[in-house]
């Protein structure tokens, strides 16, 4: 984007679509892990019920970290901006965090316990939340022109069920072609970790374009 483009707050097509990606990337791994349980269950051999209250307990820590997370953007001061910085810094321990959680150790009901639950909060409330709650408020702080920030948010809505569909089409396919066992989840994860990490990059490479917004 030129100097002219920038100091008017109006933003390419090539801006957008990269914004829109971001949204891709982390559908990417939503999609696939939309059937979580069913690997916990089918796969690692692990309980429903203890799937099912590792899930119940960690809800009750999203609000929490949402509160915090907002709190460390707002106080964040750099020379990329505030939000910008902590998608470049997530992304990676986002996209590990996600074959993590497939890297169930075959060992005891405790400690199968203690390692989804450590693992499925790195994931969701910390890592996903560091990434997320940045990323939403990117589009605010890339323009003053509110036009302009709609079509951000469109490109946003429009590109998101990209991931999903892409994840929930290919992942069990995928599964069975990788041997139909735990190994092939991780390794399928560790396909999508990566795609969603090279879109994340991506977004960030683009939108620093205009860092002087942000």
């Amino acid at each position: 984007m030129n100097n002219a483009q920038a100091s008017s707050g109006k933003l390419s097509w090539t801006t957008r679509v990269a914004y829109g990606l971001g949204d891709t990337a982390q559908n990417v791994v939503w999609g696939a892990m939309s059937i979580l349980t069913f690997f916990y269950t089918d796969y690692a051999g692990i309980d429903a019920s203890v799937v099912g209250l590792v899930m119940l307990l960690s809800r009750c820590f999203d609000g929490v970290s949402d509160v915090i997370m907002g709190f460390l953007v707002e106080k964040t001061n750099s020379k990329w901006g505030k939000s910008r910085p902590w998608i470049l810094w997530t992304s990676l321990p986002f996209a590990i965090s996600i074959v993590l959680i497939y890297t169930v150790p075959q060992t005891t009901s405790a400690l199968q316990f203690a390692y989804i639950f450590v693992t499925y909060n790195l994931c969701t409330t910390v890592c996903y939340t560091a990434l997320n709650l940045p990323y939403g408020s990117l589009s605010a702080m890339m323009t003053r022109i509110s036009k302009e920030r709609d079509m951000l948010s469109i490109f946003r809505m429009a590109l998101s069920p990209f991931g999903k569909i892409l994840a929930v089409s290919a992942t069990l396919p995928l599964i069975k072609v990788f041997g139909d066992n735990q190994l092939a989840w991780v390794k399928v994860m560790s396909i999508w970790a990566v795609l969603a990490l090279l879109l994340l990059l991506k977004n960030t490479t683009i939108i620093s374009n205009i860092i002087m917004f942000i």
